[in-house]
């Protein structure tokens, strides 16, 4: 789901929130379906995405309840967004909700990267629940 600046995603998955957490805070995990990383889940932590052709990615943890949220800014200086995690248990597997959010859509460069990752994060999210998998 999108709204104006604000991409909204929720995706089931199989595994258990401990398991989940883990896939988005662990960085050799992460990696495996995002991007390479040196993210620690501590609030003002300072931490960068290698995307590729994209360069690295700026990021600062602003919010953090084990297990349960995560939120970082990302791209600070460029994009100027926040990505959200928000974990709940859903029976013996986990809700994800992904949150990518302040996207300035007057800016034409920003306007790009939303129309961009509203396409791929629906792809992210799926190889994200493929990678739990394996």
């Amino acid at each position: 789901m999108t709204e104006p600046g604000r991409i909204r995603l929720e995706k089931r998955l199989q595994h258990p929130p401990a398991k989940v957490w883990a896939y988005l805070t662990d960085p050799a995990l992460l990696a495996k379906w995002w991007a390479p990383n040196d993210i620690l889940p501590v609030v003002g932590h300072h931490f960068h995405f290698d995307m590729g052709q994209w360069g690295k990615q700026p990021c600062e943890i602003l919010a953090v309840e084990p297990g349960h949220f995560l939120s970082y800014s990302f791209a600070p200086g460029t994009l100027d967004t926040t990505i959200s995690w928000k974990l709940a248990p859903d029976g013996e597997g986990t809700l994800l909700e992904m949150v990518h959010e302040g996207f300035d859509l007057d800016s034409p460069m920003t306007k790009a990267a939303f129309e961009g990752m509203s396409q791929g994060w629906p792809d992210v999210l799926d190889k994200f629940a493929a990678k739990m998998a394996d």
